[in-house]
């Protein structure tokens, strides 16, 4: 699903969430503007990108609490978490026995849920 992130922008994350009330662009049902959390799998093409201008973006959605970058290449994630005041937590989990927080949701991720076990690792 399309996501707007600014006026001017709009991204196409991987699986995104919403808690409570789905709100989209005026124009359909095809924009979503209040997303809660965003996933992004990310691929050595798209890793940087990802990594960079799309994620500061993602970091001026007011209902975004946190966005969650997946490697799909090695057992790696890396979320943020928005604070009370507005800034971002930002963490890097690695390895299977490793775990997400995704408080915004109410449920801890496993990196053994994501992964298959025979992952080379760099």
């Amino acid at each position: 699903m399309r996501v707007r992130v600014t006026p001017r922008a709009d991204t196409y994350p991987d699986p995104t969430v919403v808690c409570g009330e789905r709100r989209f662009e005026a124009t359909g049902l095809d924009t979503l503007i209040n997303p809660t959390l965003i996933f992004e799998i990310l691929s050595p093409s798209t890793e940087f990108y990802d990594l960079g201008r799309k994620a500061a973006l993602y970091s001026q959605l007011d209902s975004l609490q946190q966005p969650v970058f997946i490697w799909q290449d090695f057992y790696q994630v890396q979320f943020s978490t928005r604070q009370p005041e507005g800034s971002w937590n930002l963490r890097t989990v690695k390895g299977l026995d490793a775990a997400v927080d995704l408080a915004s949701i109410g449920y801890t991720l496993n990196l053994s849920e994501l992964y298959e076990p025979a992952i080379q690792q760099p």
